[in-house]
Parts: C-alpha cells; structure tokens; sequence
C-alpha cells in the first residue's frame, strides 16, 4: 500500500514540474529578457526636434478706409474765387472721359498669403508613455502697392490765329489723376508648452498622443494709406483775338488761358493688435501603411487642437480729408491753392479683454526612419473674433491661417 501511495506522489510531483516548466517557457517567450527591452529603449530617440514651415493663407479682414470724394468729386463753389469766371475768360465744357474716384480706396486690401517658420522639441523618457514638448510658429506678410491712374491727355480747346498764319494750335494737355500708396505688415506668433501621454490605442495603430498644456498667440498688423486725386478741373480761355506776332511762323506764344482744379489728399493709418494666453488640448495619430520601421515606413498622420485665450485686443486708427481748389495759368508759374475744407477727426484708440476661441487641425503623410521623419501635409488654424477691425468703432474679425506645410525631424539620444 505504502509503494502505491509513493508512486502516486511521484506522478503528482512530475505533473507540478511539467507545468511549472511549461509556464516558465511561455513566460520566457512573451517576455523578452531585461538585457533585450532594455537594448530596444536605448534604440528609441530620448529628443525629437522638428523644424519646418508653411505656406498659409490668411482672412485677415479690415475695414478699409473712405472719403466723401470716393463717390466723386464735389462741386467747385464759386465763392471760393469771387474773380471767377476771370475777366476776359469764357468757361469751356469739354467732354470728359470716365474716372473712378472710388478706385484707389478700394485698392486696400491685405496681403491673402503669409510665410511662416515653426520649431519644436519633444523630450520622451525611457520607461514611460509621457513626453514634454514646446513649439513655437512665427510667421509675417508685407503688402505694398503703388498706383498712378489718369485719363488720357487730349486736345480740349483748339486755338486759331488770324492774320499773318491761320493755322495755328494749342492744345492744353489737361488730365483727371489719382496717386495711391498703400503698405501693409502682419505677423503672428503661437507658442505652445504641452505635457502628453501615448494612449496606444489599437484602432488607430502606431502612436496617439494625448496633450495638454498652455498656449500663448500674439497678433499684430499695420497699415498705412494716401491718396492724392485730381478728379475735376475747369478750363477759361481768353475771350480776346490773338495775333502771332512778327517774325513768329510757329504761332502766337504770347495768349494765356487758366484751369482750375478741385485736389483732394487723403492720408489713414492703423495699428491692430491681440495677446492672449489659454489652456490647450491636443490629438494626434500617427497610422503606418507601408514599409517597416528599421528599412523606413510611410505613416498617415492626423490631429485636432483647441484652445481657449484669455487677453486684449487693440485698434487705434487715424485720418484726415483735405480738399483744395486751385488754378493755373499757363506760361506764368502761379499756382493759388485755396483750403475748401479740411475733416481731422480724434485719434481713434480702442482696447478690450476678449475670450478667443481656436480650433484647428492638420493632415499629412511622413517618410519616416528609426532617428529621422520627413513629414507634409495641410493645416488650418482659426482664432474666432480675434481682431479689431473697425476704423472709427470697434467691428471684429476671425484671424485664420490654413494651408500646406513641410518639415524635418531629427531623432537624438537613442
């Protein structure tokens, strides 16, 4: 009995040996060694550092500046010159070609496209799914333009000697201009500070991250315009006979005629601004499609953001209207100029606290190697109501920046 009982333990003991080296073997080979894990993370770059740029559009909106005289020009009172018309002088009517008075005003337009640089550094420990990580994105446009618009110069009177010649002719040269100069600077600043988590979710493969952190936007434009217009003159010539006096075979050099010229000069500037600071929140993915990570992969990469800024917002703007009216007379260098009206009104300075909402996103594709990425793709980022762009009283609008960008990515300390 004694010798069953000791053979039924031994068969019990072996069985517990069988499954304890069993369990042991899995073990082993679901479990690589410390030496091997260890050797992996060493692998894995400890820095990333991205540097890139973007090509973006912008909806900058402003109110553009006007002028009584953008809807045309005003009558020429007669006060302004009790002697008009001049002793002697019959006023002529000719016929005018079209002029666009409200042309130069709306030549104010920012410049839809801006250049930006952008850089960031992730720092990611050995052993753990969390990463630090700043960024920061600058970015600036500068818009000028220069604009001279005339009518056609053409004969508007035809003078005729008699006597000696009589084929004589004068033609005064007389044209309706404008002169516009218009600049325009921008330039935009985001700077983010962000704490995030790998969540591995297997749905999406490959990585997604998880950010949380602080994000400061700044935003500043200038701009300046002047217009100068001759939009209406008025031509006098002499009611007297002209004869070409002797010796003279080119006509009579010696007769006078006046134009009198209603001038306007517009001069606007402005300064626009936003500072804010605000929790952000961020979701990016990262989805390989092809190749594999030692020979090098293609991956899809994606990512939303939002963020909520707390801070001010600035607009102070400045014009002046001026109208004169002044004559000529040929062959004298006189040129009378009379102030018509001169409209200045007070500096314009508003300042606000506003709540900026932003949203944003990207998505792109990437070439990536183990300590190397190459990435592009199209991102968008939309600041609601950040920007004061009203002239005499306070109007906002969006500040947005949506197009392609590129970057490197350099992995250190693997």
């Amino acid at each position: 009995m004694s010798e069953l009982i000791e053979a039924s333990a031994k068969r019990a003991n072996i069985r517990w040996q069988l499954m304890a080296g069993a369990c042991a073997l899995a073990l082993l080979t679901a479990i690589p060694p410390d030496g091997a894990a260890l050797a992996s993370e060493k692998d894995t770059p400890v820095i990333w550092i991205e540097l890139g740029g973007q090509f973006a559009r912008m909806s900058d909106g402003q109110d553009r500046f006007t002028a009584p005289f953008e809807n045309g020009p005003g009558p020429l009172h007669p006060e302004a010159f009790p002697a008009f018309p001049p002793y002697g002088y019959t006023l002529q009517h000719p016929g005018l070609v079209p002029f666009d008075s409200a042309h130069p005003f709306n030549l104010q337009k920012p410049p839809i496209y801006s250049i930006s640089g952008e850089g960031k550094v992730r720092f990611t420990p050995h052993g753990t799914d969390w990463s630090l990580s700043v960024s920061v994105r600058y970015g600036r446009a500068t818009g000028h333009r220069s604009e001279i618009t005339k009518t056609p110069g053409r004969p508007e009177f035809v003078y005729w000697s008699s006597g000696v010649s009589d084929f004589q002719l004068r033609y005064p040269n007389f044209v309706r201009f404008s002169n516009t100069d218009i600049d325009y600077k921008e330039s935009h600043l985001v700077l983010d500070f962000q704490a995030g988590k790998d969540i591995g979710l297997g749905m999406f493969g490959g990585q997604s991250l998880i950010e949380a952190g602080v994000r400061i936007a700044q935003f500043a434009s200038r701009s300046s315009v002047n217009i100068f217009e001759d939009p209406r003159f008025q031509a006098y010539r002499s009611a007297g006979k002209y004869r070409i006096p002797p010796g003279k075979t080119h006509g009579d050099t010696s007769f006078k005629y006046k134009t009198r010229f209603q001038s306007y000069h517009f001069s606007g500037q402005s300064r626009r601004s936003f500072h804010g600071i605000g929790p952000t929140v961020s979701w990016s993915g990262s989805t390989p499609f092809a190749g594999n990570p030692d020979a090098g992969e293609v991956t899809f990469d994606w990512g939303v953001n939002g963020a909520v800024l707390f801070g001010r917002q600035k607009a102070e703007t400045d014009h002046q209207t001026s109208s004169y009216d002044r004559y000529l007379m040929i062959l004298y260098k006189v040129a009378p100029r009379f102030l018509q009206y001169h409209n200045d009104p007070p500096r314009s300075v508003r300042e606000h606290s506003v709540v900026v909402p932003n949203l944003g996103g990207f998505a792109g594709l990437s070439y990536k190697f183990p300590n190397a990425k190459v990435s592009v793709g199209y991102r968008a980022d939309f600041f609601f109501g950040a920007m004061d762009a009203g002239i005499d009283a306070r109007h906002t609008e969006d500040m947005a920046f949506h197009g392609p960008f590129a970057k490197v990515s350099i992995g250190l300390g693997g």
